[in-house]
């Protein structure tokens, strides 16, 4: 699935299933670590 997330959008993944998960992000502009935060 190709998803679309317009430009200083929160967002989230989260991995509801069994299996693992695999998650390929491209940014533009380039992501800064500034701008992540990680819950566990």
């Amino acid at each position: 699935m190709i998803q679309y997330v317009p430009p200083l959008s929160e967002q989230f993944i989260e991995n509801t299933g069994t299996s693992e998960l695999r998650f390929l992000c491209i940014v533009e502009p380039a992501w800064t670590v500034e701008d992540e935060t990680i819950l566990e």
